[in-house]
């Protein structure tokens, strides 16, 4: 009982060890805030990559794309690792946008099945009723980039549709809380298309242009996708790109007479896939790579797309975060090693003031175990104090992050997070309850590790040379 009467003193008596408290306290507070915001971060990539990637992808690895697409199609729908799957046709173009002219990175999408794939549908962002109290409304090709159940034919493309970006539209404002203005959106409007088809050996061929009315914006939470990308029917940009199936006159004489016709199948850059429930990423992969070759095989095709994960396909970008967030929590500790630093010398102040109280301790009969668990028990306090209120201050700040970020731009006109930077609009603000209680643990041990070395020092105190000790 006399051990924790003392510690209890010695916390409420003296300053020097609630300096020791709040070098914890801040040493844990900022390694949570590193890792929440880093590690965070680093979730909002992954489910973010995922999203917009699928769980497989078969891909051609070239603009001009693969052919035989439907018949790989069919045979990957049939799998059982295999939830969903749709074709998606990538390129690159201009918009023209009120006279403003952008490069985008274009998309050619079958609406419908792209949502059952990635949730799609989830990632636009305008309803109606938001749109007419703007005064505006959803053009009526919405249905098939919009929701489904509102038109009679879900998966009749429309010819004049696109949606863009939340970031492409270069007239959006948004207020403190991140949301965007209705009254400065596009849609409704009309822009002008334009892309360039390739030759399959990659040559350019005569631009290609359409007029499509704007009728939503998405927004998928990556900042570069935002401000790149827009949806067009697939169909549509496939006949852009000459990449539909059509039919072909060869042997003819020089009068184009003669010959015979043969069928260009369709192609596709890509083919995206949700896998089962219950099957391992790399199963789906497997199941899916093994239906490709096989159908490719069918039709003599020698250099066959390749399949990967969404994890291989964004791997480079996210072992670099990894690699940096690991990199970041490391220097982050090793600065907290100051909170040892300054709980050691605090204790072995406090010994060397106390020596005469250890002392009598000493000839009233307490043992040196005894002597040594008082220090270490104060260790402990301030461990469990300043970590807990650390990890308080940390949760507070991470939490709110966004809006201080909206304060320090309103009052001093900084922005400490650029989503051009980061990929993401927002800061992450949430709190791995497993890492923070990780380092409130080690916080606590710390300062216990902190307060060793005086507290066998002061276990080895002779009674006698303490007691005349001045």
């Amino acid at each position: 009982m006399y051990k924790l009467l003392l510690i209890a003193k010695y916390l409420r008596r003296k300053l020097a060890p609630m300096f020791a408290a709040l070098a914890v306290t801040l040493c844990t507070a900022m390694v949570i805030i590193v890792i929440s915001v880093m590690g965070g971060f680093l979730d909002l990539l992954r489910t973010s990559a995922q999203q917009l990637t699928g769980d497989v992808l078969v891909t051609a690895g070239s603009l001009t794309g693969f052919a035989h697409y439907e018949d790989v199609l069919d045979a990957v729908r049939d799998l059982d690792e295999v939830a969903a799957a749709t074709p998606v046709l990538r390129a690159y173009g201009l918009i023209n946008l009120h006279d403003r002219t952008l490069p985008v990175e274009i998309e050619g999408i079958r609406p419908h099945e792209l949502d059952q794939v990635v949730g799609y549908r989830d990632t636009l962002y305008w309803t109606n009723d938001e749109l007419v109290d703007a005064g505006m409304r959803l053009a009526p090709p919405a249905a098939w980039l919009g929701d489904p159940a509102t038109a009679a034919d879900a998966d009749a493309p429309a010819e004049t549709g696109i949606v863009i970006g939340i970031e492409v539209n270069p007239f959006h404002t948004r207020d403190e809380e991140g949301r965007y203005s209705r009254f400065n959106s596009v849609v409704g409007s009309e822009l002008t298309l334009t892309t360039v088809p390739l030759t399959q050996q990659g040559a350019f061929q005569e631009p290609a242009y359409r007029q499509l009315a704007i009728v939503n914006e998405f927004k998928s939470g990556l900042y570069e996708v935002d401000a790149n990308r827009v949806y067009v029917p697939f169909d549509m940009l496939q006949r852009m790109l000459r990449l539909h199936e059509r039919q072909q006159r060869v042997d003819a004489d020089a009068w184009g007479e003669g010959g015979r016709l043969i069928t260009t199948p369709g192609r596709t850059t890509d083919i995206v896939v949700n896998g089962a429930p219950g099957y391992p990423l790399h199963e789906v992969r497997d199941a899916v790579e093994r239906a490709t070759a096989r159908t490719m095989a069918r039709h003599d095709v020698i250099l066959t797309p390749f399949v990967i994960t969404w994890e291989q396909r964004h791997g480079q970008l996210l072992a670099a975060v990894q690699n940096e967030k690991g990199l970041v929590t490391f220097l982050f500790i090793i600065i907290s090693v100051v909170a040892i630093v300054m709980v050691a010398t605090t204790f072995y102040m406090i010994v060397l003031e106390k020596t005469r109280d250890i002392g009598v301790l000493r000839a009233i009969g307490a043992s040196r175990r005894g002597i040594m668990h008082i220090f270490l028990g104060y260790g402990l306090a301030i461990g469990v104090v300043g970590s807990l209120v650390g990890l308080g201050l940390a949760y507070a700040i991470v939490t709110r992050l966004n809006e201080i970020q909206a304060f320090i731009d309103t009052t001093f006109g900084w922005r400490m997070w650029d989503p051009q930077t980061y990929f993401f609009d927002r800061i992450p603000d949430r709190v791995d309850p497993v890492e923070a209680g990780a380092i409130v643990l080690g916080a606590i041990v710390s300062s216990v590790i902190g307060a060793l070395i005086p507290a066998w020092l002061a276990s080895r105190q002779n009674p006698i040379e303490a007691l005349r000790y001045e």
